[in-house]
């Protein structure tokens, strides 16, 4: 139970008067207290699995980061990690593209509970209106998963898992399991974000959790181009956002054996962007609208000792609104559906955990207007794997078979093998392949799309080297990738033979002494189209990162150091180069009482001006301070 210290009652006082006063960066270092226990995974092989037993190369951002993180965009916290690059079209709130070792945009899948999310229209992922505050870990899968999840996963998987009730509710409340969360952050360029939730357990042994959260978030912003934007983008103004959201989830562990869970997140958003200067209103900004919503359940347990079963079913919904523009082919409203439902079994075998899953899929686009010309098509899988180890060795397989209504059959799968050579140290090895389908916009937009286009048919191989143990984490790992019939990006999408994508990423991290955590990237790519020999867009072939963060007593201070290379573009007509930038970003925290703490970092330290996507702007130095509370 709480004190009833005059200390602890005058805790949420002194936080506020600390927000007032605040004059120095802080950021809250998080609990190791869990440092020593195996990390446990679902994305990589589609069950759960030890993360240091993997050949996949695996990254998980917690949620200790992700508080850390208040204030920037989703997917500018993913592309802090080895093997991902970010592109975008402004600044917080704007289109953005995850390049997962150099490959497309629309070559990650992005899973939600384990739902698909995105536009079926646009054929990519939507990060721009997911907010931090309603997610609790997010696992990211470098390198082809179409073995296991079919179309789209040509570079990797993002899936994102939102918060839910867990049993530190009822260690911070007792026996009533209630445990509310609260933050509240202000930042530059008029960025204001407040949140607010709860987790509970209930029942015998905890046999029931639930939890819930709302969000919002305003922004004056930047302008997001500049005089150099293609299309005769370019407007002036200040490009600002705001954005609500809600979630929720709920579990209930209705015997030893079976489990039942359910979440929803729901997002609105309205956020301004450039599409030039409408000489009638040139004061006039453009606006679109953006809803999304995922509702996702499943049932798990054991049917016999060695044969488990999860039942899933799940819907997400993406609907985009221009409803002021400059340009005509801007407006419009887009609505589309991804609808999904899947058997996942999972047998003990003497070779290990053997998967067999069936999987039906149905997506749908719409638009104001001149419909397209086809309006949805359905998926129909099955999918197997396995996954063992037998003292050194490690194996993973998948193979997949999609039926679908548009291309027919797909058949695609991954072959990993690990092993460990020395305590500690593993070689690793897999060869893969994958399939993705043209999007609706690239197959049916007016004038600009191309029906004929085929679908992308993926080769991958994969050799690497890891190191797991007191304290450090190591991996680095030599990756090609060549895709067959690769739709090329503008207005007017065509397939070209081939394009190669190879390269070299490489991670450490280390828990030292002292309560010192480092850690280092480092991604070396080549990403070309070989038929003209021209370098694939928006990618830089060089990048590195460094961190460091040392905590002291209730405080924690850290810095993170990024340097990345040139990159190519287009202005329209022909290539165009982007200049490499290196920015710092600080960081400090204090706990300022067992309930409360207090944020700050600044972004872009030194202020460096650079372009990930060529014509449009990136924030320059950026300050956010942060009040948090969470019942302990």
């Amino acid at each position: 139970m709480h004190s009833n210290s005059s200390a602890g009652r005058l805790c949420p006082v002194a936080a506020a008067l600390a927000l007032l006063s605040f004059h120095a960066p802080a950021a809250l270092a998080a609990s190791d207290d869990s440092a020593a226990l195996p990390q446990v995974v679902v994305t990589a092989t589609r069950q759960p699995a030890r993360a240091d037993e993997l050949i996949a190369d695996v990254t998980v951002i917690d949620r200790a980061e992700l508080e850390r993180a208040e204030g920037r965009s989703l997917a500018d916290v993913i592309s802090r990690r080895a093997g991902v690059q970010a592109a975008t079209t402004g600044g917080y709130g704007s289109l953005s593209s995850l390049y997962l070792r150099g490959m497309d945009g629309r070559h990650t899948l992005l899973l939600i509970d384990g739902v698909r999310y995105g536009s079926v229209s646009a054929g990519q992922p939507i990060f721009e209106n997911l907010p931090l505050s309603a997610i609790e870990r997010i696992e990211i899968v470098r390198g082809p998963a179409s073995g296991l999840y079919g179309s789209d996963a040509v570079g990797g998987v993002i899936q994102i898992f939102t918060r839910a009730g867990s049993r530190q509710a009822t260690d911070a409340a007792g026996a009533a399991g209630f445990a509310p969360n609260a933050a509240v952050t202000a930042g530059s360029a008029g960025f204001r974000s407040a949140n607010a939730g709860f987790a509970g357990v209930a029942g015998d042994d905890g046999a029931f959790d639930w939890s819930a959260g709302v969000q919002g978030t305003r922004r004056r912003g930047q302008s997001g181009s500049n005089p150099r934007a293609p299309f005769d983008n370019w407007h002036p103004d200040n490009d600002g956002m705001s954005q609500t959201s809600g979630n929720a989830g709920f579990g209930w562990r209705i015997s030893p054996d079976w489990r039942l869970r359910a979440s929803a997140i729901g997002t609105r958003g309205v956020s301004d962007f450039d599409d030039g200067i409408d000489p009638a209103a040139p004061d006039a900004s453009a606006k679109s609208h953006q809803r999304g919503q995922v509702i996702a359940a499943s049932l798990d347990g054991s049917i016999t000792p060695v044969w488990r079963m999860t039942v899933r079913a799940g819907s997400s919904t993406d609907v985009s609104d221009t409803y002021t523009a400059a340009q005509s082919w801007s407006l419009g409203n887009f609505r589309t559906r991804q609808d999904q439902a899947a058997i996942d079994n999972r047998f003990d075998t003497p070779v290990g955990t053997l998967l067999a899953a069936v999987e039906h899929t149905r997506q749908s686009a719409h638009k104001d207007g001149a419909d397209f010309v086809e309006t949805s098509r359905d998926i129909d899988a099955f999918v197997t794997g396995l996954d063992g180890r037998a003292g050194a060795h490690v194996w993973q397989l998948s193979a997949r078979h999609d039926r679908n209504s548009q291309y027919g059959t797909q058949n695609n799968g991954t072959a990993g093998y690990g092993y460990e050579f020395l305590p500690r140290w593993r070689l690793g090895a897999s060869v893969g392949t994958s399939f993705a389908a043209p999007s609706f916009n690239q197959l049916y937009w007016p004038v600009f799309g191309n029906p004929n286009l085929l679908p992308e048919e993926g080769r991958h191989r994969e050799f690497s080297l890891r190191y797991a143990g007191a304290g450090h984490d190591l991996r680095v790992a030599w990756f090609g990738n060549r895709v067959r019939n690769f739709i090329t990006s503008g207005r007017t999408p065509t397939n070209v033979p081939h394009a190669l994508v190879t390269g070299w990423t490489a991670s450490w991290t280390a828990h030292l002494a002292n309560d010192l955590d480092l850690g280092a990237t480092l991604d070396l790519i080549d990403p070309r189209n070989e038929t003209t020999d021209a370098w694939l867009p928006r990618r830089a072939k060089r990048s590195a990162g460094i961190n460091a963060d040392q905590r002291i007593g209730n405080w924690s201070v850290g810095a993170s150091l990024k340097a990345v290379d040139e990159r190519r573009d287009t202005d329209g007509g022909g290539e165009v180069k982007l200049g490499g930038y290196t920015r710092l970003d600080l960081r400090a925290s204090t706990q300022l009482c067992r309930d409360w703490a207090l944020d700050a970092r600044i972004d872009n330290a030194g202020g460096k001006r650079y372009e990930t996507a060529y014509g449009y702007n990136t924030p320059q130095r950026e300050v956010f301070v942060t009040l948090r509370y969470a019942m302990r």
